[in-house]
């Protein structure tokens, strides 16, 4: 039984791809001033993941669309350490959260 998974999700947003990409990759410490109730702090360091999962791997992607927006794709790659191991299920409803609480100051601060 292999205990390499994936997970995807697209999410629409209304601003735009650049003010987007800019927080995640210049100032993904502003996270918890945009998702409170989500993220209390930002801080490198090893954790609990690395006891669930041999590797763990979350990648946003960001495309501006046509007609205004933008589209963001989170794909979470993991390996579990254990069958034992739960899904991310719950890190992928995690990002999910936190890109729409972006969007939503984002265009506030418009």
């Amino acid at each position: 039984m292999s205990l390499i998974c994936q997970l995807e999700t697209d999410i629409e947003i209304k601003a735009p791809a650049d003010k987007f990409h800019e927080v995640f990759s210049c100032r993904p410490h502003h996270m918890s001033n945009v998702s409170p109730e989500k993220i209390q702090g930002v801080e490198l360091h090893e954790g609990h993941l690395l006891e669930k999962y041999k590797d763990f791997d979350a990648t946003v992607q960001v495309t501006p669309k046509k007609d205004g927006g933008s589209l963001v794709h989170w794909t979470v790659k993991y390996e579990k350490a254990s069958k034992e191991a739960p899904d991310a299920k719950g890190i992928i409803q995690l990002v999910t959260d936190m890109t729409k609480d972006l969007d939503a100051h984002l265009i506030e601060q418009a």
